[in-house]
């Protein structure tokens, strides 16, 4: 407080907040700004894991129309990957492994309600 800029206290303290407001401000622009790139990447990533779910569904529903296709499927990937990954026998072991639990989706071998029965044991 010179004598240059007589301020009474009063205007100090509401400049300091003027200041504040306008620095504050200022950060959630930045803040706001840096968010939406990341915001949009969540939305393109929700609206592809929609239409992935939908069209899994309805293969699911439809799953009696290609019944050999999808057992083939299942044990080419099952078998690729352990194949890739561990050689010839986990390659088999995956493919058996994928193409008897497609096939046992596909033809309903067990009902889904009663998976965490056959996997844990039935608790009374």
């Amino acid at each position: 407080m010179g004598q240059d800029d007589p301020k009474s206290p009063e205007e100090m303290f509401r400049s300091g907040i003027k200041a504040f407001v306008a620095g504050t401000n200022k950060v959630l622009e930045g803040m706001e700004s840096a968010a939406k790139p990341v915001g949009s990447a969540v939305e393109v990533v929700k609206d592809q894991a929609v239409a992935a779910r939908d069209a899994a569904v309805y293969t699911y529903k439809r799953r009696h129309e290609f019944p050999m296709e999808i057992i083939g499927g299942s044990a080419a990937v099952g078998g690729s990957i352990g194949l890739l990954r561990r050689g010839k026998i986990a390659g088999i072991l995956g493919a058996a492994m994928c193409g008897g639990a497609a096939y046992a989706v596909v033809y309903d071998e067990f009902k889904f309600e009663e998976l965490p029965d056959i996997v844990f044991g039935k608790k009374n």
